[in-house]
C-alpha cells in the first residue's frame, strides 16, 4: 500500500451557512465548494465537523447570528501535494471573516509514514489553522511538533476563554499562555515530551502585563516526563500569584519534583493533587494580601514521596473537605485540623464537613483536640501507628453522620460515641487488635448502617443488646473469630432489613435463636462460613417454615457441613426470588415442590449430590434459573 500521511483536523466549530460555503470555497480552490471526486490517494485528509451553536450572547457582529445550521457530516478536503494544501488553509482575510466561529477542536493525528519526523510540516500546517482572534474555546489534539506556532500564545490575536493541549507528545516548551488576558480555563493533558515548565510559560514582560490575570482553572494532567515547575527568570524567583485562580488540579505527573507555586493564591476553592510520586511538599495558601482564604476543597492523593506541608501551613477555617490518602511518607499533619476541647463550638470557624486520612502509616498520632462541630463524614484508615480514638474527639458532635474505620493494627477500643446524636453509618474493618466496644454500647437511635469485618479478637458484640437499636437496617457481621454470640435475651435489632453472618467460625449460639422470624422487613440473608451455630442443622428450614420470615427475597447460605435437606418450609418464603447455596457437601435432598412461585433465580456451588436432579431444572419453562459453579 501507498505511503501516505493522513492530517485528521476535527474541527468542531458552528459555522453559518455562508461561512460552510466560504470555507468550502477556500480549501478546495473552488467557486462552489464542490469537494466530490477527489483521489482517495490523497497524502493529507482535512475533516470538517460542526457543532453545536455557541451560547446566543456570545455572537457578536452583524453577520454572526446564530442560523440554526449545524451539521454532523463530515467533509473530505485532500490533496496528493501537502504543499498544496497548507498553501490553500494559510490564514487570508476569506478565512479571519469567520467570526461567528465559537469552538473549535484541532484534533491532528499522523500516520507513522515519511512525514513522522517532519516539524516544519507540523508547524506549517498548525500555523496555517489560526482563528479569528474571537474564539473562545480552542481544543488541540495529537499535534506533532515540538512547539507551538506563536498564535497560540498571542495576547494581541486571542480573545480564548478556554484552551485544552492533549497529547501532543513531542511539545518540549510552551508558548506564554500567561498573556492570554482572558483566558479562564487551561488544560494540559499528556504532553509527554514536556520536562519543564519555565518563565516562557508566563510570559517575558512580567512588570507590565500580570500572567494569568484572569485564570480561573488550572489542570495539569499525564505529563509522564515533567519534572520542574521554574520561577525563575535569569537568578530572580518571580512572585506569580495567579490572582484569579479558584481550581487547580496536578494528576498523574510522576517526575514532578516540587516547585509548586511557593503561595497558592488565597481565591483557590478546590485543590486536587493525585499520582505526583515525586512530590516531596505542599506549599502555603498565600495570606500576605490580606484577603481571606477560600479554599474549600484540598485532595491529595497517591503521592508517595510527600513528607511534609510547608511548616507554616495550616489548614484553613473555611476548608469543607480534606481528603489525604496513600501518602506513606507523610510524618505529621498540619496545626488546624483539630479544635482545643476547651473551646465553644459555638464559637468555632472551622467549617469542615467531610474529612479522610488513610494510607498514612507513618504519622505517629492523631493531632490532640476535638473534630470540629460541622463534621459529617469521618473516614480514617491505615494509620498503623494510631492507638486510640478518644472520647473527647467527638464532644458535642452534633451533626456527625457516618465513620470508617480501617486497616489500623493498634486499635484496642472504640471511644464512647453515644453523643454522636445524627451518626447513621458505622463501619469497623481489618483492626485486628481491636477488642471491645465502649461500655456504654452503642445506646444511638440514629444508626441505620453497622459493619464489624476483620476483627478477630472482638470477643463481643456492643452491650446493651442490638435490639436497642430501632433505626439499624443494616448488620454486617464478618471474620470475628471471637464473638461466641449474636444476640442474647433482647433479639436482633426489630427493623433490620439486612442481616449478612459470615466466617465467623467460634459462634455458637444457634441460628434457630437469634429470633429471626420477628424480623419482618428482613430482605437479605447471608449466613455462610464454618461455624458451630449451624453445625446441627441437618434441614433447612423447618417444616413450618416459622425459622425465617416471610419478608425474605434473597438467601444465601453457605458451608452448612451436615445439611442434608431443604424441607418444605422454603415453600413459606413467598417473596423469595433468589437463593444461593454453596459448599454443602452432603446435601442431597431439595424437593422440587418446595420452590416458592416467586423463586426467579438459583445459584448452586460445592452441592455435588444434586447438580444431577437440578440440571433438568434449566429447560423447564415455570422454573427458575438453576446455575452451578
Amino acid at each position: 500500500m501507498r505511503e501516505s500521511v493522513k492530517i485528521l483536523l476535527n474541527m468542531m466549530v458552528f459555522f453559518g451557512r455562508e461561512e460552510i460555503k466560504l470555507l468550502l470555497e477556500y480549501a478546495t480552490g473552488s467557486d462552489n465548494g464542490d469537494w466530490k471526486g477527489i483521489s482517495k490517494e490523497a497524502d493529507f485528509i482535512v475533516v470538517i465537523l460542526s457543532s453545536k451553536r455557541a451560547p446566543r450572547n456570545d455572537y457578536k457582529g452583524k453577520n454572526c447570528k446564530p442560523t440554526g445550521f449545524h451539521t454532523r457530516k463530515g467533509i473530505d478536503l485532500t490533496t496528493r501535494n501537502n504543499s498544496d494544501i497548507i498553501q490553500r488553509m494559510r490564514m487570508d482575510d476569506s478565512w479571519r471573516c469567520m467570526m461567528g466561529m465559537y469552538k473549535l477542536f484541532l484534533n491532528l493525528k499522523i500516520n507513522q509514514f515519511k512525514f513522522h519526523n517532519d516539524d516544519k510540516n507540523e508547524m506549517l500546517v498548525l500555523q496555517s489553522l489560526q482563528p479569528h482572534r474571537n474564539l473562545k474555546r480552542l481544543t488541540i489534539s495529537f499535534y506533532g511538533g515540538s512547539e507551538f506556532p506563536y498564535w497560540v500564545g498571542d495576547p494581541m490575536s486571542s480573545k480564548l476563554l478556554c484552551l485544552n493541549l492533549r497529547h501532543c507528545r513531542k511539545i518540549r516548551i510552551l508558548p506564554p499562555l500567561g498573556q492570554l488576558c482572558f483566558l479562564k480555563e487551561l488544560s494540559i493533558d499528556g504532553l509527554d515530551g514536556l520536562e519543564t515548565i519555565g518563565p516562557e510559560f508566563f510570559g517575558s514582560d512580567l512588570h507590565s502585563v500580570e500572567p494569568f490575570r484572569s485564570l480561573e482553572t488550572l489542570e495539569i494532567k499525564n505529563m509522564s516526563e515533567w519534572r520542574e515547575w521554574s520561577h525563575f527568570f535569569g537568578v530572580q524567583q518571580a512572585d506569580v500569584r495567579f490572582p484569579n485562580l479558584q481550581r487547580l488540579v496536578l494528576q498523574n505527573c510522576p517526575k514532578l519534583i516540587g516547585n509548586l507555586p511557593s503561595r497558592l493564591p488565597c481565591g483557590l476553592t478546590h485543590i486536587c493533587v493525585e499520582d505526583c510520586d515525586a512530590l516531596e511538599s505542599f506549599p502555603i495558601v498565600d495570606s500576605s494580601t490580606g484577603r481571606q482564604c477560600l479554599l474549600k476543597e484540598l485532595e491529595i492523593r497517591n503521592c508517595y514521596s510527600l513528607k511534609y506541608f510547608d511548616r507554616n501551613f495550616n489548614f484553613p477555617s473555611s476548608l469543607t473537605r480534606l481528603t489525604i490518602v496513600n501518602c506513606r511518607n507523610l510524618v505529621f499533619l498540619p496545626d488546624g485540623l483539630m479544635l482545643d476541647v476547651g473551646v465553644n463550638d459555638s464559637k468555632s470557624h472551622s467549617h469542615l464537613e467531610y474529612l479522610e486520612i488513610s494510607g498514612c502509616p507513618l504519622i505517629p498520632s492523631f493531632p490532640t483536640g476535638k473534630f470540629p462541630a460541622a463534621l459529617n463524614e469521618l473516614r480514617i484508615g491505615g494509620m498503623m501507628r494510631l492507638g486510640s480514638i478518644t472520647g473527647e474527639m467527638f464532644h458535642e458532635n452534633n451533626v456527625l453522620e457516618r465513620v470508617e474505620i480501617w486497616n489500623n493494627d493498634t486499635l484496642r477500643a472504640l471511644p464512647s460515641i453515644n453523643s454522636m446524636r445524627s451518626l447513621g453509618h458505622l463501619s469497623i474493618n481489618n483492626c485486628p487488635a481491636l477488642e471491645s466496644f465502649p461500655k456504654m454500647g452503642l445506646a444511638i437511635p440514629t444508626l441505620r448502617y453497622l459493619a464489624i469485618q476483620n476483627c478477630p479478637n472482638l470477643l463481643s458484640l456492643p452491650k446493651p443488646e442490638l435490639s436497642h437499636l430501632p433505626s439499624l437496617r443494616t448488620f454486617i457481621m464478618s471474620n470475628c473469630r471471637g464473638v461466641v454470640s449474636l444476640t442474647e435475651e433482647g433479639g436482633l435489632p426489630p427493623n433490620l432489613t439486612t442481616l449478612q453472618v459470615r466466617d465467623c467460625e467460634n459462634l455458637r449460639q444457634p441460628m434457630a435463636e437469634w429470633g429471626l422470624r420477628m424480623l419482618s422487613s428482613l430482605e437479605i440473608l447471608q449466613v455462610d462460613g464454618i461455624c458451630d451455630a449451624v453445625a446441627n442443622v441437618v434441614s433447612f428450614l423447618d417444616d413450618g417454615g416459622c425459622l425465617l420470615p416471610a419478608s425474605l427475597y434473597t438467601l444465601w447460605m453457605g458451608d452448612f457441613m451436615n445439611l442434608e435437606s431443604i424441607s418444605m418450609g422454603l415453600q413459606m418464603l413467598t417473596s423469595l426470588t433468589h437463593l444461593v447455596i454453596q459448599d454443602c457437601p452432603k446435601l442431597q435432598s431439595f424437593p422440587k415442590e418446595a420452590i416458592p412461585p416467586s423463586l426467579l433465580r438459583i445459584n448452586m456451588c460445592g452441592c455435588p449430590l444434586l447438580k444431577g436432579d437440578y440440571m433438568k431444572l434449566k429447560n423447564g419453562e415455570d422454573r427458575p434459573t438453576v446455575e452451578f459453579f
